[in-house]
């Protein structure tokens, strides 16, 4: 059976409680689920040390709060649903202190196969634009990418929503469920972009050939294979993308050279 988290990080119960309970009810008649919610969780603001870039994970002055946790659970799940309110045309802090927190992953990333479905909660406008912020950052963490849905209406805290409001909104998350569990369910492995593959082999290059590289960083790609491989994962890499991929490799290696 697949594994499911969702987490809901709205700063209060509310709207989006609603809707994450929904969703776990619905996706328990086919999965493992868990509900988190973040406002439960001592998630400290980021000193932006960069301890955890230059030296590694566990030397962040912070490391004892949930933060750890909250990771291991990412790791543990097969795809993760956020159900986010739309605070100020973006996330809510508590969330965005978990992703600067976890910044690392964007240089380690280690969560590839889980699928990500972001439901934004929100009262009139701007939920699109959160959802594709959310599916971009778990994207260069490894997760494969479900297009979120809005859930329109919440304007007012202490008002119900209408009949009709609620129907059209749980329309909309039925129908992005059924695209999460389609996902949650192919395993065939994602053909990168041309623009990620393109990251990945000058990072990688970087690793190899750039004296400056981050210790944990060249560590991190050694121990997974990186270092020699076309990508992160075992995937039929494209003849013109490997022509690509050796350009990259060879610029990068030339960078390199003329900085010493």
């Amino acid at each position: 059976m697949k594994k499911v988290l969702i987490i809901e990080a709205s700063s209060r119960k509310g709207f989006s409680h609603e809707v994450a309970v929904q969703m776990k009810d619905e996706m328990s008649k086919k999965a493992s689920v868990e509900l988190i919610e973040l406002r439960d969780y001592d998630i400290t603001r980021c000193k932006g040390c960069c301890a955890c870039f230059s030296v590694g994970s566990s030397s962040c002055p912070l490391k004892d709060d949930d933060v750890r946790l909250i990771l291991d659970k990412l790791e543990w799940s097969d795809g993760v649903i956020f159900v986010v309110p739309n605070y100020s045309l973006s996330v809510p802090g508590i969330l965005k202190d978990l992703f600067d927190r976890l910044a690392y992953v964007f240089h380690r990333p280690r969560l590839f196969g889980r699928v990500c479905l972001p439901v934004i909660v929100q009262g009139v406008y701007g939920g699109k634009k959160v959802a594709k912020y959310i599916n971009e950052a778990m994207g260069f963490w490894g997760m494969k990418e479900v297009k979120g849905v809005v859930a329109s209406g919440g304007i007012y805290p202490k008002v119900g929503l209408k009949d009709e409001i609620k129907v059209k909104n749980s329309k909309a998350i039925m129908r992005a469920l059924e695209q999460f569990t389609k996902a949650l369910h192919n395993e065939k492995p994602v053909q990168p972009s041309l623009f990620k593959f393109m990251i990945f082999r000058m990072t990688r290059s970087s690793m190899k050939y750039f004296d400056e590289a981050l210790e944990p960083d060249r560590r991190y790609y050694e121990a997974k294979g990186w270092l020699d491989s076309d990508y992160y994962y075992d995937v039929e890499i494209n003849p013109i993308k490997k022509i690509i991929g050796k350009f990259f490799d060879l610029m990068v290696k030339r960078m390199a050279h003329s900085n010493h």
